[in-house]
């Protein structure tokens, strides 16, 4: 009786959808024996399809010849298994992959074979070379490896080798590695090369007026490639952290159809070691999206930020306003430690004092009008009576200090003091509203004139004691009931003429 050598596995026959198909195993020894072939979505929520050929009914062992690939073609690297029994062989393909019809992929990535006795299959990986591609076995020591039997991360450095779609990690060890560019774990002697440098990581640190700053990382690929998918793994930072399919979390969204081509660059803002707000920007799209509460066996569906349309990552750090919305988003993902940008200072108005640009005959007008008001006010002051200083007993309300800077000095007048603006002699000269004053200032000043140097005196100083009031009827002609205005007018006509003919107390001498 000739020798059993195992059946044949052929690739080339499975389903176009979820479910089984079976196809008759080549025996070597004539046999005929019916293999089922099973597709499924493995690892779950990935982009990869699963299929898996056992023997029919349930399976069983069997001895193993060889396995073909699509195109019928032995693979040599499972010839190390050759006559082993083995309960199942699995063949990994990329979801996109349209090479095979369009009905089902035709190139698989990736192939395990589980022998009897082993929990864990032996992986074996298609990888593209210069001279076409090649069947290697993968572990810790391949290119790419596996490890901690994270396959989907292995399938996706053999999605960027055969078909150069790339998979972008936002995990934290990725973007805070100090900008270095990365890839797929494909390449060998070329790891520092240019072909390891397809994208590119931008960290930037931005801020408003305080220390507390918000980081955002930046991940771009050009637009000669195109983008898988969207990855990262929970606390990312580690050989083992980055390798744990526990770990794995992929971005989606309902705008982002994978694959997305052209040039396109994901901003990430992290929070507790993980992204919680990224920025996509590429054909047809700029949006940003925020990392959802829960996630569906590792997928997590990213919902579009609508209070954040009107704003870029660039126009953060210039922009008060929208770099505050941004720290809004933040603390709705509950990162509430980032300070949010002051109000701008108000602009100063016309009350609130001079400007800068005043000149400094200007300051001294305004500030010859101020002493002009404070001293009409203590002319035009309250008159005598009943709680003011005056028969009726003192005033309750203390004096201003401009009181008694004024009750203190003598009531000699500074004979020396110098006007501070040009004389002019002809009134007529002046502005018809300006002449007609000074005239009256004159008229006053000479009736001034013709009274005694102590009435000039009181004329000077705002009136004398405050126990009697001949000086009031010395200055104004009249009894002490005389009106306040009547004393504001003269002053005022009085300041007036000086300010335009001199002081005539100083012309005197």
């Amino acid at each position: 009786m000739e020798d059993d050598q195992g059946i044949i596995i052929e690739l080339k026959n499975k389903p176009t959808a979820d479910g089984t198909e079976e196809y008759p195993g080549t025996s070597t020894s004539g046999k005929t024996v019916n293999i089922t072939v099973k597709r499924s979505n493995e690892p779950q929520g990935s982009n990869f399809y699963r299929y898996t050929h056992t023997l029919q009914n349930g399976g069983g062992q069997f001895k193993l010849k060889e396995v073909l690939d699509d195109h019928n073609t032995p693979i040599p690297a499972i010839s190390q298994l050759k006559g082993q029994e083995v309960t199942s062989v699995d063949a990994y393909y990329w979801k996109h992959d349209n090479t095979g019809g369009g009905q089902t992929p035709g190139k698989a990535l990736l192939i395990g074979v589980t022998t009897q006795g082993n929990a864990t299959p032996t992986y074996y990986g298609n990888v593209k070379n210069a001279n076409g591609n090649k069947w290697i076995g993968l572990g810790t020591g391949s290119t790419p490896n596996l490890l901690y039997n994270d396959i989907e991360r292995t399938l996706d450095d053999l999605v960027c080798s055969n078909y150069g779609i790339l998979t972008m990690d936002l995990s934290k060890g990725t973007s805070m590695s100090g900008n270095k560019p990365y890839c797929c774990r494909c390449h060998g002697k070329d790891k520092g090369g240019s072909d390891q440098q397809k994208i590119t990581v931008e960290r930037k640190n931005v801020s408003c007026t305080h220390k507390n700053s918000v980081t955002i990382c930046k991940h771009s690929i050009d637009g000669n490639y195109k983008l898988a998918t969207i990855r990262y793994y929970n606390n990312g930072v580690g050989l083992q952290n980055t390798n744990d399919p526990k770990n794995r979390r992929r971005i989606t969204a309902p705008e982002l159809k994978f694959p997305i081509p052209g040039s396109l660059s994901v901003h990430a803002l992290y929070c507790g070691g993980n992204p919680v707000l990224i920025y996509v920007k590429g054909t047809g799209q700029s949006k940003w999206y925020k990392k959802p509460a829960t996630d569906d066996s590792g997928n997590e569906k990213w919902e579009e930020v609508n209070e954040l349309k009107s704003v870029t990552p660039k126009e953060i750090q210039n922009d008060c306003k929208k770099y505050n919305k941004l720290i809004e988003a933040l603390k709705e993902a509950n990162c509430g430690n980032f300070g949010a940008c002051p109000p701008d200072p108000k602009p100063r108005t016309g009350n609130e004092g001079p400007g800068q640009d005043q000149t400094k005959e200007e300051k001294e007008d305004k500030k010859e009008e101020e002493d002009d008001e404070g001293s009409s006010r203590e002319l035009g002051g309250t008159p005598a009576g009943p709680g003011n200083d005056g028969p009726a007993g003192p005033s309750e309300e203390p004096a201003t200090s401009t009181q008694v800077s004024e009750d203190s000095q003598s009531t000699t007048p500074p004979l020396t003091a110098a006007p501070k603006t040009p004389k002019v002699d002809d009134p007529s000269q002046l502005p018809a509203g300006q002449e007609s004053r000074a005239k009256e200032g004159e008229a006053l000043a000479r009736s001034a004139g013709s009274s005694t140097p102590k009435a000039a005196a009181a004329n000077r100083g705002g009136g004398g004691t405050s126990s009697g009031n001949s000086n009031w009827q010395v200055i104004f002609g009249g009894s002490a009931s005389a009106t306040v205005v009547s004393g504001a007018t003269f002053f005022a006509g009085y300041k007036f003429y000086t300010k335009y003919k001199g002081d005539p107390w100083v012309r005197q001498i």
